[in-house]
């Protein structure tokens, strides 16, 4: 009779062996939308907890507005009306209060003792936040309308909306880096960027500003890059439509919307498809804006009222644009190279009401690391050269467009002078470096290289150890600026 085979003493690899082989710095690269979450909870909740009551930039404001959109009002009135307690409130933790005193512990605890009562109030006038559609401030208002309803102090109510906000910016970056089918170390450190965490978790609309612009560029990627995605029909462009409605809810981003044009024609049914798809995702983002800004017109003409009072002509700065698209590309220039170091600092972390800086090694440390985040990747996902050429010509647009508003809307009479005499000498007023914070994902994709490659797990771990640095140097500068007796 024929001997039986003994079995083998070498059995075929498993894929638990073959993952534990990877070993742990391999696997951490496969887990950074959980130490993503994990980080912002973490860190996001000290931001909370730690810079003091309205202390962001115009952060009463968007906890005014907040307010009135927990009591059932989408459009803001242009003379609001508010409790007493909360403009009490506001009046103690002044903005910039930095500036004049330290804050204690103590002053904090004492808020707490202080009822809401809503049947005294008074009309508080018109805000800036009165321009923002209801959207951004849904998830602060889901949390602030049970604790009116128990009389909560306006205190706690500024505590739960930014916690609000930060749980509602941490659920939408978490779902756009799962969506990534690369370039998920890249987004990660953007939106672990102290100034990222600084304003999502505030009262501030910037929370879901920032949050829905990361879940439409992820998805756009996912679109473009991800080879299991190999058609683009009905329900990928239905999902489209809903987070181009976010973000048209919140601040519209045209540019972003062009980024669909990254998806390969031959993921479509044909190019007219293409085309037509790409056109009515636009269309619908433009036509949600437009809607916002005819339903509050009121709203709309009193901000002009306003900034006429202030020697800003509205109409008059857009007029002075259109003659000179030129001259105005020049005073974009010169802002740059002015206050280069100032919107830099702004970008990776300047706190409370843009007076706090943090460590001078804090703002280039960061700047390496978003840098070779960008060459960190774990597929094979790169944007070829026309992609890249498209991406860099959307930025420079979507830029453009930031600069137009903000001269729209903050050049006075000094301004317009000088850019009539000498436009290239001229800068544009009211740019702040958070503003940027949208563009920084496309331009780390625009720097995306292939070789030579990063090992992504060891270089994820230690991205997220500078990470953490980072904002534990950034939250003692506040720390240190706002609680130190002086």
């Amino acid at each position: 009779m024929p001997r039986s085979k003994k079995p083998s003493a070498v059995r075929r690899a498993t894929p638990s062996d073959t993952h534990r082989r990877r070993g742990l710095f391999a696997r951490f690269a496969d887990r950074i939308p959980e130490v993503f979450a994990l980080f912002a909870l973490t860190l996001g909740s000290a931001y909370a907890l730690i810079v003091p009551p309205l202390q962001v930039p115009d952060e009463f404001a968007h906890l005014y507005r907040a307010y009135s959109v927990s009591r059932g009002g989408c459009l803001a009135e242009t003379d609001i009306l508010l409790p007493n307690s909360m403009l009490e409130f506001t009046r103690i933790f002044r903005g910039k209060i930095d500036s004049v005193r330290a804050v204690s512990s103590g002053e904090i605890w004492q808020q707490f003792r202080i009822p809401l009562d809503e049947s005294r109030t008074t009309r508080a006038g018109y805000l800036v936040a009165n321009l923002y559609n209801c959207v951004p401030y849904l998830a602060p208002a889901s949390l602030l309308l049970p604790a009116r309803v128990l009389g909560s102090p306006p205190i706690l109510l500024m505590y739960l909306a930014r916690f609000a906000n930060l749980i509602a910016f941490v659920t939408l970056t978490w779902l756009g880096l799962r969506l990534l089918p690369d370039f998920r170390l890249a987004l990660a450190a953007i939106a672990l960027m102290p100034m990222t965490l600084h304003q999502a978790a505030s009262v501030s609309a910037d929370s879901l500003t920032f949050a829905g612009i990361f879940l439409l560029l992820a998805y756009i990627v996912r679109l473009a890059y991800e080879p299991m995605v190999e058609h683009v029909g009905l329900p990928q462009l239905f999902k489209l439509a809903l987070l181009i409605g976010l973000t048209a809810s919140t601040k519209f981003s045209p540019w972003a919307v062009l980024l669909v044009l990254l998806v390969p024609g031959r993921k479509f049914t044909s190019p007219r498809i293409r085309w037509i798809a790409v056109s009515s995702l636009l269309a619908l983002g433009l036509g949600i804006g437009a809607f916002w800004q005819v339903v509050n017109e009121p709203n709309l003409i009193v901000l002009k009222r306003q900034r006429l009072d202030v020697d800003v002509n509205v109409e008059t700065n857009v007029k002075l644009i259109r003659q000179n698209p030129g001259g105005f590309l020049k005073s974009i220039g010169r802002t740059f190279l002015e206050r280069h170091e100032e919107l830099t600092s702004e970008f990776v972390g300047k706190f409370g009401w843009l007076s706090v800086e943090g460590k001078p090694w804090v703002v280039p440390a960061y700047l390496i690391l978003l840098l070779l985040a960008a060459g960190t990747r774990t597929g094979d996902a790169s944007p070829g050269w026309i992609a890249r050429i498209l991406i860099a010509v959307l930025l420079a647009v979507g830029i453009c467009l930031l600069f137009v508003a903000l001269w729209t809307l903050e050049a006075r009479s000094g301004y317009r002078s000088l850019f009539e005499r000498d436009s290239a000498a001229c800068q544009v007023p009211g740019i702040q470096g958070r503003y940027f914070i949208p563009f920084a994902f496309p331009l780390l994709l625009l720097l995306t290289w292939r070789k030579p490659r990063l090992p992504a797990g060891a270089f994820s771990a230690l991205a997220f150890a500078v990470i953490a640095i980072c904002n534990v140097s950034s939250l003692g500068s506040i720390l240190e600026r706002f609680y130190t007796p002086r």
